[in-house]
């Protein structure tokens, strides 16, 4: 399953830079629901979790 998400993630991303390249579309519009799709069925597998309580890069300073 893993394995197909992969794929299928870099199918999704490919497409979506090619509609900004080819289309013009905004990179916004066109990136941004592939990366939230992708980030929730990368939770939705069970081998990541959420960060709980982290600033993120500002937890790191």
């Amino acid at each position: 399953m893993v394995a197909a998400l992969c794929v299928l993630g870099l199918v999704a991303e490919a497409a979506a830079w090619w509609w900004v390249v080819a289309r013009g579309a905004s990179v916004w519009t066109s990136l941004s629901p592939v990366l939230v799709l992708l980030g929730a069925l990368a939770l939705a597998t069970g081998r990541v979790r959420a960060a709980e309580g982290s600033l993120g890069a500002a937890a790191m300073l």
